[in-house]
Formats: C-alpha cells, sequence, structure tokens
C-alpha cells in the first residue's frame, strides 16, 4: 500500500513538472514571438525616425529668425552670405559638450568666404555667459523661432547645418560631427 501511494505521488509530481514545463516552454515561445514582432516594430519607428531628422541637402533655407538675449527679433538671411552654418545645442546636452571642440576649428577654419557662423540654441536655457564661453564671436540665437525649427526640422541636438550664398543646404549632421564631417565642411569653406 505504501509503495503503490508513494508510485501516485510520484507520478502526481512529474505530471505537475511536466504541466510546469509544457507552460514555461508555451510562455518563452510566446515571449520570443512578442520580443521579434517589438524589434521589427521598433526597426520601423526607427527608419522613419531617421527620415524625418534632419534637413535635406538642396533644401531651401530662406531666412532664420529667432530671438537675442533681450527678446528681440533677428533674421538672418543666408543669401548675404556666401555660405552660414547653424550650429543648433542645447546647453545641458552632453554630446553637444562633445561637439563644441569640433565647432571651434570649424570656425577657426574660413578661408577667404563670407561665411556666417550661427548658435542656436534650441531650448532657450542657455545664459549669456554660456553663449560667451563657446563660440562668442558667433551670432546667437537664444530661442528660434518655432516656425523655422519645424522648417529645418530640428529636433535633435547636436546638429549643424551648412547654407550656401543660394539659400540651399550643402549639408546637414545631426550627431557630434566626425572628422571626415569637419573637414568636409572645411571643403565647403
Amino acid at each position: 500500500m505504501a509503495l503503490r501511494s508513494l508510485i501516485q505521488r510520484l507520478t502526481s509530481c512529474a505530471l505537475n513538472a511536466y504541466t510546469i514545463n509544457a507552460v514555461l516552454v508555451v510562455v518563452s515561445a510566446l515571449t520570443v514571438v512578442i520580443n521579434i514582432r517589438f524589434y521589427n516594430e521598433n526597426k520601423i519607428l526607427r527608419s522613419q525616425l531617421e527620415l524625418q531628422q534632419e534637413v535635406k541637402v538642396g533644401e531651401l533655407v530662406q531666412s532664420v529668425e529667432g530671438y537675442d538675449f533681450g527678446g528681440h527679433k533677428i533674421s538672418i538671411s543666408p543669401l548675404r552670405h556666401d555660405l552660414t552654418v547653424l550650429m543648433i545645442f542645447s546647453p545641458t546636452c552632453h554630446y553637444c559638450e562633445q561637439n563644441w571642440p569640433k565647432w571651434n576649428s570649424v570656425v577657426k577654419n574660413p578661408r577667404h568666404l563670407d561665411v556666417a557662423f550661427i548658435l542656436v540654441d534650441i531650448t532657450g536655457n542657455a545664459s549669456l555667459d554660456f553663449e560667451q564661453s563657446h563660440l562668442g564671436g558667433s551670432l546667437y540665437l537664444h530661442q528660434i523661432a518655432p516656425e523655422i525649427a519645424r522648417n529645418l526640422q530640428l529636433r535633435v541636438t547636436p546638429e549643424t547645418i551648412v547654407i550656401g550664398r543660394d539659400g540651399r543646404v550643402k549639408g546637414a549632421w545631426s550627431e557630434v560631427l566626425s572628422s571626415s564631417a569637419v573637414e568636409a565642411i572645411g571643403h565647403m569653406m
């Protein structure tokens, strides 16, 4: 009798373990399927975001408008300069901090062209001291006009946009500039 009871218990435990294992296998398979679906959806969303992230080379930019620290409206026409270089940043952006030395090398590099260097604080949170300590000789927009930010598709920092005298975008980088990007900007100047 004791042997029969022991066999029943072991059989019951084995069935429970088998059932638990089967459930775990099904849950694991569902988790894998769900993760694959999320991965594919995320991939699609990332590619859509990348397409929307930066202004395209060749697009026309008639003017860049914003406000200085005093709240006075500033309008810059790329048509008045051989090149206009927009350097878009946020004062709290870690990647922007990495980009300042690269922007410095770009600003020090103009050859014989009339180049307008314009710092654009996309947040409007930088202080006057911050502006003066980062490329103080450049023109500075404390806030960019919202419609211009939309037209230029400014969503990320740092971003560097080079506009030619014809008002067309010659180059756009939505990242910390690589040495090849700095070199490419230098060749434009």
